[in-house]
């Protein structure tokens, strides 16, 4: 596991308070399996060992296979299989990791405590996320994955030793076998860490010596693009043999016009279903801060690694790909952005030091005033 200073730890034991209590609620309201998908990945999980032609081949090539085979002998219980009581275990585990790993990044990023307890609140207190975790869906394992890989890759970029760990690349595989936005944040997160770990290089080493460091820092990164380059082709091969088809991208949805081919409109949607989620304040506050993040990391060495809370928002190119392919708009598709909002715009506010709480706290009002916790009217739920 990545390095938790204690102020993460602490922030993570809260958020697997708050995800219990928040899952009770939605149990006892008898929603945690009101989407249509949560009963969907139950049903896939169970029949992997209990259905008419019982094999691996039941898992598909649709959905990425991680979550279901997580869950394939919890869900051969009857109780476990109705209620979702163990993917929704799994999800409360997932937030709380994720929670955690938002506040190790942010201070990884040289980032304040206050930067870290924003971001981690921004996220956690969100009305949508908190109704996920309380589901068998599989964005929260998403989220926890992904931003562990972040983590890990944020942490070597500031470390002095140049290898990379296998644990780092272990993370990716199941990061990438989980939903397909970890795809573009692990490809952003490995480029991003890249670039900090070599402008972090030998400060006056001579020229030879400053390119043999970038060769390093590229073979490194070489080598750790294996694991997610093999992950894909497993997954292909997977999905050859149980369908046919190296890559399924149609058949399971009916067209739409609406977005389909049209890059502005599809910009402008996804944005709208960001507002939606989490209000403008956070949408406003992310995109300036993200832009803040990327100028001063440019600009200045020292700062570099403040690009990396940045790869969080490449989940983006999911949705830009798929409404600009056809397929019918899904507002969900837009959550996975409010974890990287909430990790730049911690980050963002911790630059000001002594007076970030001067704006953190009123920020957090308006934030949660848009888009307050347990909101029954939230998009998703």
């Amino acid at each position: 596991m990545p390095a938790f200073d204690s102020l993460s730890r602490r922030l993570g034991v809260l958020a697997a308070i708050l995800g219990t209590y928040g899952a009770s609620v939605y149990w006892r309201e008898g929603l945690s399996l009101s989407h249509y998908d949560a009963k969907a990945h139950l049903v896939v999980a169970r029949r992997i060992l209990d259905s008419i032609a019982p094999s691996w081949e039941q898992i598909g090539a649709v959905w990425l296979p991680l979550p279901h085979v997580l869950n394939a002998l919890p869900v051969q219980i009857d109780w476990m299989y109705r209620t979702g009581a163990s993917a929704i275990a799994i999800s409360i585990a997932s937030f709380a990791i994720t929670v955690a790993c938002i506040s190790a990044i942010v201070r990884a990023s040289n980032g304040t405590r206050t930067g870290a307890i924003l971001a981690a609140a921004l996220f956690a207190l969100n009305p949508n996320v908190l109704y996920l975790q309380s589901t068998p869906m599989t964005e929260p394992l998403l989220f926890a994955l992904s931003s562990l890989v972040v983590l890990y890759l944020t942490q070597w970029a500031m470390a002095d030793d140049l290898k990379i760990r296998k644990a780092v690349g272990w993370t990716i595989v199941l990061a990438c076998l989980t939903r397909y936005e970890a795809w573009p944040i692990v490809g952003v997160a490995m480029a991003l860490a890249a670039i900090v770990k070599w402008r972090r290089g030998p400060q006056q080493a001579r020229i030879a010596q400053t390119h043999s460091h970038g060769l390093d820092v590229a073979r490194e990164i070489a080598k750790l693009a294996m694991y997610p380059a093999l992950t894909v082709l497993f997954f292909m091969g997977m999905s050859y043999a149980s369908t046919g088809a190296w890559f399924v991208t149609g058949g399971f949805y009916v067209p739409d016009p609406t977005l389909q081919g049209q890059l502005g409109a599809v910009w402008e949607a996804i944005r709208s279903g960001v507002v939606s989620l989490a209000g403008s304040t956070l949408t406003d506050a992310a995109e300036m801060c993200a832009a803040l993040l990327l100028l001063f990391a440019v600009t200045r060495q020292k700062w570099s690694v403040m690009v990396m809370p940045i790869a969080l928002l490449a989940s983006i190119a999911l949705p830009i790909y798929a409404f600009h392919s056809g397929h019918p708009f899904r507002i969900r598709y837009e959550v996975p952005l409010i974890l990287g909002a909430a990790a730049c715009v911690g980050t963002a506010v911790s630059m000001l030091r002594l007076a970030a709480p001067v704006a953190a706290l009123p920020l957090l009002f308006f934030v949660v005033q848009e888009a307050p916790p347990f909101n029954r009217a939230s998009p998703v739920i």
